[in-house]
């Protein structure tokens, strides 16, 4: 038994004269390690790879890989070797002679390119003195992916220590945290390196990028549970409870798709579908935004005092209303993708929808110019309508005094209270949804991650809640919602308890619940 035994084994060691390699560690980080497999065995038993002489103790061979820096794959045998015990090392996303393409996420789609050589950065030196220096000639190059989770970090020079660490926010990162993506504009045919860091604990942007997201999924419920509020409520769809639904289907679809897409980070998606949901994205947020001001239009609106001036049914407002909001963002949205699609628009100014993110790309002429931007704008006009709404009060305020009879006086104060609740509500809505918002587009413009503007990134992730919040457990909402869920269970339990009486005796009771929660009196019929 026992020579059977050692017989297998050592036809198995045979089958591979390298194999008990494999039974060695690697004699540094993986991450610091590179395939020398190709490379030239000399009568030593080193090798040597791209210019680099590995010893017998700076290589072995191992039989996996790390994927994403952490799930190891089981592959056939090959050798690696220790680069970065031998010169300092830079970590470039896709291998050297490689661009990563732009046109698709995932740092898996690398293309062959000759001009993938010879990139040039800024090192800086102990004494902080900078100079412009070709990577080739100081550095060893890995480019194992190393993390999971990887942002861009926008608008950034690469600068460079001797050691082969990133210079950043008056910060060092090791190349094992990580990786230079390197790209080529195809109008100039420069090539460029971008900075893709791995989220860390102690990084801001972790939250901004982890916790966010989770922030947009938890306002998912909350906005369907206010939009079911409004479908079932009769007396919420009025105008304006139309406008704020078109609002919130926008806000939710906007919501989902983004937390996916950040949730998603940087790996692979199909071109396809990466910029079918980044026009989305971006048709839903204008469009939602574009409904917040058609609500303070529409407040202004109903203060107005010269009643012959353009008047429409609320049917055909709704019509128009519909038109300017999703007519507009589609507008948007379409001329987007025409810039997109034209090759002869410059790179420089081009959207770059699904170009490193399946979103608009995060530069400042791209994601300022065609999203921040418009959405400012939209702002602007809300505040306009909104003071210009608030003069109107004052004003209605004032003739209202003057009202003799009593009950004109108290027919108007009724309609001139609800229209101010209305203007009040909306108002608070505006608030929370534009200083949000705009402080997001301030902190985009400066590159700032302070907790001031992370909490204001929360408040805009959780507006879901906030708008729950405001809309439905108002006094009056939550009043009609008791007496919705009356009016269907006690409608059944009436029923039940009075089978033995005629039928109009059993109906009637009902009948004047339901009449009761359509329209709670007669007054109100013309806005309920």
């Amino acid at each position: 038994m026992g020579v059977w035994l050692f017989s297998v084994i050592g036809l198995l060691l045979l089958s591979d004269s390298n194999a008990f390699l494999l039974s060695r560690d690697l004699p540094c980080k993986y991450l610091d390690s590179i395939n020398i497999t190709d490379g030239i065995r000399q009568h030593d038993d080193s090798i040597l790879y791209n210019g680099i002489t590995f010893p017998k103790d700076q290589y072995t061979k191992v039989n996996y890989k790390l994927e994403k820096g952490e799930e190891r794959v089981f592959v056939e045998p090959y050798i690696r070797g220790c680069v970065c015990n031998k010169k300092p090392c830079i970590r470039l996303c896709c291998p050297i002679g490689m661009f990563f393409d732009a046109t698709i996420i995932g740092s898996q789609k690398c293309q062959p390119h000759s001009a993938a050589k010879g990139f040039t950065a800024d090192l800086i030196d102990e004494q902080n003195k900078t100079e412009k220096i070709t990577l080739d000639d100081h550095f060893a190059f890995v480019n194992d992916r190393p993390c999971n989770r990887v942002y861009l970090a926008s608008n950034y020079n690469v600068t460079i220590t001797q050691r082969g660490f990133i210079f950043f926010e008056n910060n060092t990162i090791p190349h094992q945290k990580y990786c230079l993506k390197a790209s080529l504009n195809k109008e100039t045919n420069i090539s460029t390196l971008d900075l893709a860091m791995c989220f860390t604990n102690q990084d801001k942007l972790e939250t901004r990028y982890t916790i966010l997201p989770y922030g947009m999924l938890l306002s998912v419920p909350f906005i369907l549970a206010t939009i079911l509020v409004y479908i079932c409520l009769p007396e919420l769809r009025n105008l304006h409870g139309k406008c704020l639904l078109c609002y919130l289907i926008g806000l939710i679809i906007g919501y989902t798709a983004m937390a996916l897409v950040q949730l998603n980070g940087m790996n692979y998606v199909e071109p396809l579908i990466c910029k079918s949901v980044g026009y989305l994205i971006y048709f839903s947020f204008l469009s939602a935004f574009l409904w917040l001001s058609v609500i303070s239009f529409d407040l202004w609106w109903n203060f107005r005092t010269t009643s012959g001036f353009l008047v429409f049914s609320e049917k055909m407002r709704f019509t128009l209303y519909m038109i300017y909001a999703w007519g507009l963002s589609s507008l948007l949205t379409f001329t987007v993708f025409i810039l997109d699609s034209m090759p002869s628009i410059s790179e420089s100014i081009r959207p770059g929808i699904g170009v490193g993110t399946c979103f608009l790309k995060k530069t400042v002429a791209s994601q300022f110019v065609f999203f921040y931007m418009p959405l400012c704008i939209i702002c602007t006009i809300n505040i306009i309508f909104f003071l210009l709404t608030a003069l109107k009060i004052r004003k209605v305020q004032q003739d209202l005094k003057k009202i003799t009879s009593h009950e004109e006086s108290s027919r108007h104060q009724s309609k001139f209270n609800h229209d101010k609740d209305n203007f009040t509500l909306y108002l608070r809505l505006f608030i929370v949804m534009g200083v949000t918002w705009s402080m997001e587009g301030i902190s985009f413009l400066i590159s700032e991650n302070s907790d001031f503007f992370l909490l204001t990134d929360i408040c805009n992730t959780i507006q879901g809640v906030l708008i729950f919040v405001l809309f439905v457990l108002k006094r009056r909402v939550v009043r009609l919602i008791k007496k919705r869920w009356q009016g269907c269970f006690g409608k059944a339990t009436t029923s039940g308890s009075v089978a033995t009486n005629s039928t109009s005796a059993t109906y009637a009771p009902s009948n004047i619940v339901l009449n009761q929660i359509s329209c709670p009196n007669e007054k109100s019929k013309g806005t309920c």
